[in-house]
């Protein structure tokens, strides 16, 4: 499943287990654990770098 996304440099998502996390932080890829349910928004959060990162997402 990793190796669709070896030339991210981020990964969005609502949540996400702590393998999945420990693995894309392995790959150099920054997962980042968002409350936004809209991607476009989500994307424009990041790329102002004012996305804020709910570590409490991760399960």
């Amino acid at each position: 499943m990793m190796a669709a996304i070896t030339d991210c440099d981020v990964l969005l998502a609502r949540g996400m287990g702590q393998g999945a996390y420990a693995g894309l932080v392995q790959m150099n890829i920054t997962p980042i654990l968002t409350d936004i349910t809209d991607v476009e928004t989500a994307v424009v959060a990041v790329i102002q770098n004012k996305i804020v990162d709910h570590p409490e997402r991760l399960h």
